[in-house]
C-alpha cells in the first residue's frame, strides 16, 4: 500500500513539473540575408529573439505592448514613440493587394500567393497559408501583429510608398493568413519561415520583462538625444 502510495504521489510531482514546462509555438526565420530570428508564441505573448544575443522584444497579446529587452545591460525599452502610441495610424495610401494564385509549400504548409501594389508598381510578393496560423493557435497574435501595423512610426519622411503600402497591409493579414515568404518585386526574399515548430519547448525563457531591470521610456531617450545635439 505504501508503495503504491509512494509511486502515485512520485506520477503526481513528475506531471505537476511536466504541466509547469513553457510550451511555445516556435517560428524560425531569416530574412534576405540569410540572418536567423526565432519568434516564440504562446497564448499571452510573443518573444522575438534577433541574432545579436542577449536582446529580445517582448509583445503582450493582450494589450500590444511591445518591449525591447537588453538582458546584457539590465535594461528594457519601453517602445510608445516607435510604436506610435497616441501618434495616430498610419495614412492611408491607394493600394491594391490580389490573390495571383497558388504559391509553393512553405515550412509544410501549402501556400497562397498575393501581389501588393501601388500606382501599377509591384512592391512585394506575399505567400500566406491560413492553415499555420489555425494549426498553431496563432490568430491573436495575428490580430496584435495588424493592430501593430496600424501604429504610425513618425517616420513618414523615410518612407515611400511601398513601405507605407507594406506596412498598411499588415492590417488585412489576419483574415487571409501567416506570411511564410515575403519577396520584393523582383522575387528576392525579404523574409521566410524555414520551420514551424508547435508545443516546443520554450525552456526558461522570460515572456515578461524582468522586474529589477531598469525601464527607460524611449520617448526619453529621443528627447535627450536631441537636447544633447
Amino acid at each position: 500500500m505504501k508503495k503504491t502510495i509512494k509511486c502515485a504521489l512520485a506520477g503526481t510531482a513528475m506531471l505537476a513539473l511536466a504541466t509547469s514546462a513553457q510550451a511555445a509555438t516556435l517560428l524560425k526565420m531569416k530574412d534576405g540575408s540569410g540572418q536567423a530570428t526565432d519568434m516564440w508564441v504562446t497564448e499571452e505573448a510573443a518573444r522575438i529573439e534577433p541574432p545579436e544575443p542577449g536582446v529580445y522584444m517582448l509583445m503582450s497579446l493582450e494589450d500590444g505592448s511591445v518591449r525591447m529587452v537588453n538582458d546584457n545591460q539590465k535594461q528594457v525599452l519601453e517602445t510608445d514613440a516607435l510604436m506610435g502610441d497616441g501618434a495616430g495610424e498610419v495614412p492611408q495610401i491607394d493600394l491594391q493587394f490580389k490573390r495571383a494564385g497558388e504559391g509553393p509549400e512553405i515550412a509544410g504548409y501549402d501556400t497562397e500567393h498575393y501581389v501588393l501594389t501601388v500606382g501599377g508598381q509591384t512592391c512585394q510578393n506575399y505567400y500566406l497559408s491560413e492553415d499555420a496560423v489555425a494549426d498553431n493557435k496563432l490568430q491573436a497574435f495575428m490580430e496584435q501583429m495588424a493592430a501593430l501595423s496600424k501604429r504610425d512610426p513618425g517616420m513618414q519622411g523615410m518612407m515611400d510608398d511601398c513601405d507605407v503600402a507594406s506596412r498598411q497591409v499588415g492590417a488585412e493579414l489576419v483574415g487571409l493568413g501567416l506570411p511564410l515568404r515575403v519577396t520584393d518585386a523582383q522575387g528576392a526574399v525579404e523574409s521566410e519561415v524555414v520551420e514551424i515548430q508547435s508545443d516546443a519547448d520554450a525552456g526558461d525563457r522570460r515572456f515578461s520583462p524582468p522586474k529589477d531591470y531598469e525601464v527607460i521610456s524611449l520617448a526619453n531617450l529621443m528627447r535627450q538625444h536631441m537636447q544633447q545635439q
